[in-house]
């Protein structure tokens, strides 16, 4: 999937622990994203200390309308 504007690239990070992780991910994705904005990945990695994960969301925005 090509990057149209590399300007409206934009990542947001969300912390939970791998029984909350889930819900702050679907959190983060309705209120950040609008319908027409193009996702590109989401990682979750698990962090050093107990059981503690951090998601990234990399998406693009989409321009706005006229």
């Amino acid at each position: 999937m090509p990057i149209n504007d590399p300007s409206a690239l934009t990542t947001a990070v969300v912390y939970g622990t791998q029984l909350t992780i889930h819900s702050q991910l679907q959190a983060e994705l309705r209120t950040t994203l609008s319908a027409s904005d193009e996702l590109y990945d989401v990682s979750i990695v698990r962090l050093s200390t107990g059981n503690n994960y951090m998601a990234i969301i990399t998406y693009e925005a989409a321009p706005p309308a006229p």
